[in-house]
């Protein structure tokens, strides 16, 4: 009992010739017999040579590094890291997936308690709005992040990579090709007869043009043209 009137189970003992003193909680919170398994414990990590105090720390700083590092800040670190080497439009799209579909069902609980079904489970969920191809994508990003954290000493196991196997297939479909003059004419002349939007209708004369990838064209802004009005536009 402390002068303030605190009462506590503790044990003395000795460790490399010095005494010393465990707090196993206080009392009444801790019953006598989680204090007895408490000292029996204790007692048999000092037969095993080990410091029951040092290991009652060791643990303790475990469960508040597990504690600290949830799916959704450790995801975090890792975009943050990534994106320096991707355009700042893929950088977005990987953090709007992660937001949308991964952080509202494991983003608060510590990456190194994140299961195979945890995975799968949100994954699956997914698939069933029809984005196949997203939840593959979905995947291969918290892969990623479960490796960063397996190699900083955070997580030991990567549930994403054992969910491959279980997500439908996805094939990337032979993309159409216009390989002949005859054949590129007739598709400018199918576009031509659409009643779309003018603005589709120049970005696809825009492309005949130039042979720019439909992106670039979409997101292309007034700055980036040059001499419009001259001889030779850039």
């Amino acid at each position: 009992m402390t002068p303030a009137g605190l009462k506590s189970w503790r044990m003395k003992y000795r460790y490399g010739g010095k005494e010393k003193l465990l707090t196993f909680g206080k009392y009444p919170q801790i019953p006598l017999t989680e204090a007895r398994r408490l000292r029996d414990e204790a007692q048999a990590m000092l037969r095993d040579g080990r410091d029951p105090s040092i290991e009652k720390k060791q643990r303790k700083a475990e469960r508040a590094t597990r504690t600290s590092n949830t799916f959704e800040e450790w995801a975090g670190r890792w975009h943050a890291s990534a994106k320096k080497h991707w355009t700042p439009r893929y950088a977005d799209q990987v953090l709007g997936r992660l937001e949308r579909d991964a952080y509202p069902s494991i983003g608060q609980v510590p990456i190194a308690d994140v299961t195979v079904p945890m995975v799968l489970e949100l994954l699956q969920r997914v698939e069933a709005r029809g984005a196949i191809e997203g939840a593959h994508r979905l995947r291969q990003h918290m892969s990623d992040i479960f490796l960063s954290a397996i190699a900083a000493g955070v997580a030991q196991t990567d549930p994403a990579t054992g969910v491959k196997r279980a997500l439908q297939r996805f094939t990337h479909n032979r993309r159409p090709a216009a390989r002949s003059i005859a054949e590129a004419r007739h598709v400018l002349q199918t576009i031509e007869q659409q009643e779309a939007h003018w603005s589709t209708l120049l970005a696809s004369r825009l492309l005949a043009l130039t042979a720019a990838r439909p992106g670039v064209v979409r997101l292309a802004e007034e700055k980036e043209f040059e001499d419009l009005d001259g001889a030779s536009p850039i």
